[in-house]
């Protein structure tokens, strides 16, 4: 697997054959030593990588949990749902911040066996000109008819740019999205029982 160099918004998952102790073992390492060596990477960073067991995330299914945890397009898993959401046992997801924007080729060998590859719903990128010379006086120095620079922004709004805190982990989204399933969960519950007092 060719990794680029800038790559962002990929996703790659993987099945991890361990016994329970050293799947614990690796989902404890600061260093992503078990995963680093079976992807053959050069460079990881672990808070890009998490392990973790299928049943972690069977209430809502693997592949919501990626959806909504990890930021895929439902279209983009349509095909594979039935096969993700089969899936037991050990898993291992892997964005491309594990990879830093280094270039690198990985080849995935046991105990990793890969399952899939799908991008992040990344917003778009899109340029935004300038203010014209003419709407503050004329630019000291630059030519008539000279063409005006461009600003690359992302799709964020004008009063958030330059205010965007750390990007967020995989292990973060999935603790953030239990609590939601947890706080519903719990709201059902409440529910079903006031519905059985007034029955």
């Amino acid at each position: 697997m060719q990794i680029p160099t800038g790559e962002r918004g990929v996703v790659r998952l993987f099945a991890l054959d361990l016994p329970p102790d050293a799947v614990a073992k690796a989902a404890a390492e600061e260093d992503a030593a078990t995963v680093r060596g079976a992807l053959g990477a050069e460079t990881l960073d672990p808070a890009y990588v998490e392990v973790f067991d299928a049943r972690d995330v069977a209430e809502i299914g693997l592949a919501a949990y990626l959806v909504q945890g990890a930021g895929i397009p439902e279209a983009a898993l349509a095909e594979d749902r039935g096969r993700l959401d089969a899936l037991t046992g050990p898993l291992v997801v892997v964005t491309s911040g594990a990879f830093g924007g280094h270039a690198q080729t990985i080849a995935p060998r046991a105990p990793l066996r890969w399952i899939g590859t799908w991008a992040e719903d990344l917003p778009p990128v899109h340029f935004e000109a300038l203010p014209d010379a003419s709407a503050h006086g004329a630019v000291h120095g630059a030519a008539p008819g000279a063409v005006q620079p461009v600003q690359l922004t992302d799709a964020a709004p004008p009063e958030e740019e330059g205010a965007a805190g750390p990007a967020t982990t995989p292990a973060q989204r999935r603790l953030a999205f239990a609590i939601v399933a947890a706080i519903a969960v719990v709201g059902i519950a409440l529910a079903l029982l006031v519905m059985s007092l007034h029955g």
